[in-house]
């Protein structure tokens, strides 16, 4: 990750930098950090799909069968054969 540009502008944030290269054990680390980080952000994303999956439905319509003209004859009819 150290050569990677996305993976350091996206935790230029991070405390104390990302890597240091000094250490592999603290660079090993840290690299456990951002993982679990973004193992985070894709869970949430996980949470969040089927909320948008509602949104992307069309809703149902919110008239009974009875009220729609000519609904309620072949509901009545379909019921009787």
């Amino acid at each position: 990750m150290k050569g990677n540009a996305d993976a350091q502008e996206f935790f230029a944030d991070a405390p104390g930098g990302l890597f240091k290269g000094e250490s592999y054990v603290e660079d090993l680390e840290r690299a456990r950090g951002c993982f679990r980080h973004l193992k985070r952000i894709f869970q949430e994303l996980e949470e969040c799909r089927a909320f948008e999956l509602l949104k992307a439905r069309p809703s149902p319509p919110l008239l009974p069968l009875e009220a729609v003209p000519g609904g309620g004859k072949a509901a009545v009819a379909g019921r009787t054969r």
